[in-house]
């Protein structure tokens, strides 16, 4: 089974989205629409109930007054209401067996609301409801079509032009973990622009039930995830996250992290963001990378590994062969090579024969000296790289 009963976030049977409103502008419109969509599409299984005490209908479908009106069993329910109204419908959905909640509203303890955030924890404490939040965008599922985030598709511009707002990329295998819902929309916006695959999203929000190392476990165990992204501010559990990844390499999957709160200032913001306490930066670089992780040091260093591991697998060892057209970018990347502990070993014998051969059949620039890094020259043609690989 997959870690601690989380596949109920991502693959549930039916959900309850409270507040879902006809408003176009209003969160739970975003969400209730989407989600219905999605199941329109055929992707979303799912049964989709929408819950507003204020409203009757929503495009002609019937809008329940609180969870316990529906009469069916409701595996996850979307909370998109003001804070102050969340403990409420946390307590009606754990007295209606409802088995998980992503509470989207803020307002809790990263505003310095502590007690709110105290009372929500101390619901789940005495209940079997697990829940992602709050304080987060939540879900995204690209094969079940689960989808929490509010982030709308398309917007309209003030001079009336609609733009869109969002892409999503293709089905693919790479999931995200992320304590920040920004920078997790950053993520999957820039994967589709690569065109890269994307199979699941969790973004954790201020961690009162669900935190990173749960769903860092998951992915490790989902089939369809061979590349897992990490955005990490602060950990509760260390030792498992670690774990997690050990496991996970174990299974021959790659492991990207990038963690934020390096210096105080970082640490304050990261605390008033997802209420977040972050650790030692260099200690838990170096945990991490013994564990077999990749540390990266930006969100789009984060995009970028991830989507080149979602197209191969990691090399076995260190030795790298750099081929370029230009002595600049040569000498840049032997650069790079030295400082991430890499080598540029001498080309064997064979190989510098073969490229000799080449060189003098005109099949690579004449100019061409066999060394690593390769250096093509400027005039160098698709074919005379195609070839220089192959030697």
């Amino acid at each position: 089974m997959l870690s601690d009963g989380l596949n109920v976030f991502f693959t549930p049977k039916s959900v309850a989205v409270v507040g879902a409103s006809r408003e176009p502008e209003k969160i739970g419109h975003i969400i209730y629409k989407r989600l219905k969509l999605n199941r329109q599409r055929g992707l979303l299984r799912s049964d989709v109930y929408p819950v507003n005490p204020f409203q009757d209908e929503i495009d002609g479908d019937k809008v329940y007054k609180s969870i316990t009106e529906i009469e069916d069993d409701v595996d996850l329910v979307v909370v998109a209401i003001p804070a102050a109204a969340v403990p409420k419908v946390i307590r009606e959905a754990a007295e209606s067996s409802v088995k998980a909640a992503v509470i989207v509203s803020g307002g809790f303890a990263e505003t310095g609301n502590d007690n709110l955030q105290q009372e929500l924890r101390r619901i789940v404490e005495n209940s079997n409801l697990r829940i992602m939040g709050p304080n987060t965008v939540g879900i995204i599922d690209l094969y079940s079509g689960v989808d929490t985030f509010f982030i709308k598709e398309f917007k309209r511009s003030s001079n009336g032009a609609t733009y869109r707002n969002i892409v999503y990329p293709r089905q693919g295998n790479i999931s995200l973990v992320s304590q920040s819902g920004a920078l997790a929309t950053y993520f999957v916006d820039s994967l589709a622009e690569r065109n890269g695959g994307l199979s699941a999203v969790a973004c954790v929000g201020n961690q009162i039930d669900v935190k990173t190392e749960e769903p860092v476990s998951y992915f490790e165990e989902d089939d369809r995830t061979s590349v897992l992204a990490v955005y990490v501010e602060g950990l509760s559990e260390g030792r498992r996250f670690l774990n997690g990844i050990l496991k996970a390499r174990r299974r021959g999957k790659t492991v990207v992290v990038l963690k934020a709160g390096r210096g105080r200032s970082s640490a304050r913001a990261a605390y008033t963001h997802t209420a977040s306490l972050v650790g030692e930066y260099d200690t838990f670089l170096g945990a991490v990378r013994q564990s077999g992780a990749i540390a990266v040091e930006s969100v789009r260093e984060l995009v970028d590994v991830s989507y080149a591991a979602s197209m191969q697998k990691l090399p076995k060892g260190s030795r790298l062969l750099v081929l370029t057209n230009a002595g600049g970018f040569s000498v840049m990347a032997s650069d790079l090579t030295e400082m991430n502990g890499l080598e540029l070993p001498t080309l064997p014998e064979q190989n510098v024969a073969k490229l000799v051969e080449y060189r003098q059949a005109g099949a690579i620039p004449s100019i061409v000296v066999p060394n690593n890094p390769l250096d093509l020259s400027g005039s160098a043609t698709p074919e005379a790289f195609e070839k220089a690989y192959q030697a």
